[in-house]
């Protein structure tokens, strides 16, 4: 399969395709900038924190841009499955690259967190897991991201969710915004809530129980 979206709307492993997605995207970034920094103003640490922050899906880094900005001492893991895309990133947050690292994975799979090494104190992420497109693997990830988080620490999600499903693709849960806060609560998670809603786009996620 040459693209990692496997409705073949989107061919992230093509620089051509990244280089004018992107291009057309950073139109509407100062748009989403203010979720951005909502996303990051809600990881619940002192911004002087030397915390550890993974980003799912990180793309050019928008996000992570972000959280680094508000977090200076921050160490951040870009996950993403483009080559082109962390090529962007790369330059994106190269002020800041010696605490930067990348880790490739495809999510999609199962195995997508093979080389990401948690705990975490904080997960985000930024327009990316929607790609996936089946409720079902959606909420495997959530599972999946879990783990990830360390004890008292986060998870937050910026994402495209649509009012229905796909009857085509059988979906029988459909990636609804009250079937993913169920999910996120059945992985784990506490306090789950939607932290900001401008439909289609809303920010999701909750809490992983502190240390006993």
């Amino acid at each position: 399969m040459t693209s990692s979206d496997p409705l073949g709307h989107h061919d992230w492993h093509s620089r051509e395709y990244v280089d004018g997605w992107i291009s057309s995207n950073e139109k509407r970034d100062d748009s989403r900038l203010a979720a951005l920094r909502r996303v990051a103003g809600l990881i619940p640490h002192d911004p002087k924190s030397a915390i550890r922050v993974l980003d799912i899906g990180a793309g050019y880094g928008l996000l992570s841009e972000q959280v680094l900005e508000r977090f200076p001492r921050a160490e951040v893991v870009c996950h993403d499955f483009s080559e082109p895309m962390f090529a962007h990133a790369r330059k994106r947050l190269a002020s800041a690259s010696e605490r930067v690292s990348f880790a490739k994975g495809d999510l999609s799979k199962p195995s997508w967190n093979a080389k990401v090494a948690g705990p975490f104190d904080a997960v985000v992420s930024s327009i990316a897991i929607h790609n996936v497109r089946y409720p079902e693997r959606i909420r495997a990830i959530y599972s999946e991201i879990f783990p990830l988080v360390g004890p008292g620490g986060c998870f937050f999600n910026f994402d495209l969710v649509f009012a229905g499903g796909d009857s085509s693709r059988g979906d029988t849960e459909p990636a609804t915004l009250e079937n993913q806060l169920r999910w996120l609560r059945e992985a784990g998670f506490r306090d789950v809530d939607c932290f900001w809603k401008n439909p289609p786009t809303v920010i999701i996620g909750g809490f992983c129980p502190g240390a006993s």
